[in-house]
């Protein structure tokens, strides 16, 4: 499945809310952006259907916001951590994925990623 956005941008979309594991290393980007572009694709058909059209430029983007919103609802991002002391804080999960959620959500004016997300 052909994607339009990269794991550099998510990266850069999540900032520190992208970290390393337990063992120092990054996690793999892809599976939420494969994730977010199976559900773009469906808001295209459904956008189409209704007479609506995106850019390319709306279509990566809402693409890399939504792979940020899978990321975090799989990884709670931080409020504090301690790297030497191995300890963290969690924000609530919903509130990173509904931030991320959202700014995709506003980026479709057909409606129909609303529909599909509900």
């Amino acid at each position: 499945m052909a994607t339009r956005t990269t794991e550099r941008a998510v990266k850069q979309l999540l900032g520190s809310n992208y970290g390393t594991d337990h063992m120092g290393n990054e996690p793999s980007l892809r599976p939420y952006i494969d994730t977010a572009a199976a559900i773009v694709a469906r808001m295209i058909a459904c956008a189409t259907r209704n007479g609506f059209t995106h850019t390319e430029t709306e279509l990566e983007l809402i693409e890399r916001w939504l792979a940020a919103h899978y990321y975090t609802r799989m990884d709670p991002t931080y409020t504090s951590k301690t790297t030497a002391g191995a300890s963290g804080s969690f924000t609530s999960p919903k509130d990173d994925t509904e931030r991320y959620r959202a700014s995709a959500v506003e980026l479709d004016d057909s409606g129909c990623l609303q529909t599909i997300l509900m």
